[in-house]
């Protein structure tokens, strides 16, 4: 499990598949795409160029949602992994959080 940038892209790898992450820049929403279609859809989220940002030099990021939690790139990863195990289409970062195993 972990992020992979290629090309101001970025890439979730887990349980051997490539996800890649797409963001839609008017509204703080994240797409975890699968084969070129979206797979999960994340709102209160992030852009990816945030993401690619704070991560690339061992930074944080945090929700959007008052009292957020902070996230290095090992804990963002199992958000991800727990909306990808979660069969949700969508959801909101707040609930992803909180079903972290």
């Amino acid at each position: 499990m972990k992020l992979k940038i290629e090309q101001d892209e970025l890439y979730f790898e887990y349980r051997g598949c490539s996800y890649k992450l797409s963001s839609h820049p008017y509204d703080p929403c994240l797409y975890i795409m699968k084969d070129e279609q979206i797979f999960r859809a994340i709102r209160m989220a992030f852009e990816v160029s945030e993401l690619i940002e704070a991560f690339s030099v061992g930074g944080t990021v945090h929700s959007v949602v008052k009292d957020a939690k902070e996230h290095d790139e090992e804990s963002f990863c199992r958000v991800l992994a727990a909306v990808i195990d979660s069969n949700r289409f969508e959801c909101d970062f707040p609930y992803a959080e909180s079903i972290v195993k």
